[in-house]
């Protein structure tokens, strides 16, 4: 028994636990693989999911050290800019044009009514609005081509 015990300890971690190997794997933030899950979901929020789903990250970054605060800080930073300089301009581009000024005022206004599940279904809410006013109002009614075609 007391050689399993030894040999355990060897396998997961010098301080006898696996928790220290799963910490170092993402560049020693503890829980970082749930802090990358909350991120990726907070995301899907246009212009202010990015920074409130960094804010967890950062925060446990901070209670761990002022390095690690700094480390989460730069990869939440680089992993932002490339998306949204990037990767999101390739993908927006096939997609449905809306203006940011329209999307901010719908995320608040929906916020302000619904809460967070507001905010969570605004753009797609304004998105689908944007392209029946389109097709109702403005090719139906006053016989104009989209603009932008």
């Amino acid at each position: 028994p007391a050689q399993m015990g030894r040999r355990h300890r060897r396998l997961d971690d010098p301080d006898g636990n696996a928790h220290g190997r799963r910490a170092r794997a993402g560049g020693g933030i503890e829980e970082w693989l749930l802090l990358g899950v909350l991120t990726f979901l907070g995301t899907f929020v246009p212009y202010v999911g990015a920074v409130a789903s960094a804010v967890p990250g950062l925060l446990a970054g901070l209670a761990q050290s002022p390095r690690h605060f700094a480390l989460a800080g730069a990869v939440y930073v680089g992993v932002h800019l490339v998306e949204g300089y990037l990767v999101e301009p390739l993908v927006m581009k096939r997609a449905v044009e809306i203006r940011p000024a329209l999307m901010l005022v719908g995320q608040g206004v929906f916020g302000a009514v619904f809460g967070l599940m507001g905010i969570v279904v605004a753009t797609p809410m304004l998105v689908c609005a944007q392209v029946l006013i389109q097709y109702l109002w403005i090719e139906r009614r006053l016989g104009k081509e989209r603009f932008g075609d």
